[in-house]
């Protein structure tokens, strides 16, 4: 975990506040981010096919 300064003393310029950071996405296991890539390159591979599905129906009309 880390800590970010919150208050800033302005006469010596010293941080009198300290926070602990939370990051917008927790941090991941191997496992987990390996499932979150799998589903990301399904869903572009099942967007690719779609497109070209629907280049091939367009040009045989």
């Amino acid at each position: 975990m880390a800590y970010v300064c919150e208050v800033v003393n302005a006469a010596t310029q010293a941080c009198d506040q300290w926070v602990l950071f939370t990051p917008f996405l927790p941090e991941l296991t191997d496992e987990a981010r390996d499932e979150l890539i799998k589903y990301v390159l399904k869903m572009f591979a099942g967007v690719f096919i779609i497109t070209r599905v629907l280049q091939i129906v367009k040009k045989a009309r």
